[in-house]
């Protein structure tokens, strides 16, 4: 597409963007890479074929372990973003 047609971030930035005023769905790719000795403390709600893959190194068959605790997210129980994003907003005037 055209300049300005892609946006790359870090997920864990703090983004957001106006309402679709488009006629056409708003798209969205997301990947996500790690070291391959960190183990997900909550299951992929999206998960893909390529989950666990190792994409450089080798499968050491290990996970990395570190003393602290923390808070699991909440699941969510609203509409996903993803039907959020691609409706696009009715033209009220």
């Amino acid at each position: 597409g055209p300049a300005g047609s892609a946006y790359l971030l870090d997920a864990r930035l703090l983004h957001g963007s106006g309402p679709n005023l488009s006629t056409g769905p708003r798209t969205l790719f997301i990947v996500q890479y790690h070291a391959e000795d960190a183990y997900p403390l909550a299951p992929n709600h999206l998960p893909s074929i390529h989950d666990g893959e190792v994409v450089r190194g080798s499968d050491t068959n290990r996970v990395r372990c570190t003393d602290w605790e923390v808070d699991l997210p909440l699941k969510p129980t609203m509409a996903s973003f993803f039907a959020q994003q691609a409706d696009p907003v009715p033209d009220t005037g």
